[in-house]
């Protein structure tokens, strides 16, 4: 017994493996396969999808931080459970916030178990999750993705929708990146006369030298 407990604390102090890639075709197996991972439970088909618990925790995984802030508006029941409405308010509230397009979440449709809707979701949540552990992430799904949601999956928005998220770092922000250049170009560069200071101190100039003339005079 000793031996054993020593070898079981052994392997917790052992670092966490890194997340495997995926690959090869993706269809409905693959993806539910991917929400059980999530949720730490077996999830076998869409219906177990419709009350909303499942895809928060998918939610959750892909973008902890936009959850983290969105939460505590749609607090859990006595019991740790979320009614059903509040868990699609909820991902509603956070996609909106990280800016996904609208046709990623269809709350009628999920709720009815229909295949587009629930196939969809899950699609962009497995794609951007899998983006954020490996940054050259690329996979075929079995069945076609809504077009403004491939479009939006294979464009940088769906990158700005992972820093925004929190599953990225932050890019820096260019803006005042270029405004700091600016500021200490201006400090290094000796600053040159505009065209009217210079008349100014040429007028100046003269003026000087005619009274010193008079003077002498």
């Amino acid at each position: 017994a000793p031996a054993r407990a020593k070898a079981s604390s052994a392997r917790r102090r052992m670092p966490a493996e890194p997340p495997v890639r995926p690959s090869g075709m993706v269809g409905k197996k693959e993806l539910l396969g991917w929400v059980s991972d999530m949720c730490g439970r077996p999830v076998v088909s869409f219906s177990e999808l419709k009350d909303g618990d499942a895809l928060v925790r998918c939610v959750k995984e892909t973008w902890p931080l936009a959850y983290d802030e969105v939460r505590p508006r749609f607090p859990k029941r006595m019991d740790g459970t979320r009614d059903p409405k509040e868990n699609f308010e909820l991902i509603k509230a956070i996609f909106a916030k990280i800016g996904l397009p609208s046709e990623a979440l269809d709350t009628r449709g999920v709720r009815a178990s229909a295949f587009k809707p629930c196939y969809n979701f899950l699609v962009v949540c497995f794609f951007l999750r899998n983006l954020a552990l490996h940054s050259d992430f690329s996979v075929d799904f079995t069945h076609p993705v809504d077009q403004t949601l491939a479009q939006f999956l294979q464009s940088p928005a769906s990158v700005a929708s992972l820093r925004r998220g929190g599953a990225l770092p932050p890019s820096p922000d260019k803006g005042a990146e270029k405004h700091l250049k600016a500021e200490r170009r201006q400090k290094t560069t000796p600053r040159r006369p505009t065209p009217n200071a210079a008349k100014a101190a040429r007028v100046a100039s003269v003026e000087k030298g005619a009274k010193k003339n008079q003077t002498g005079a």
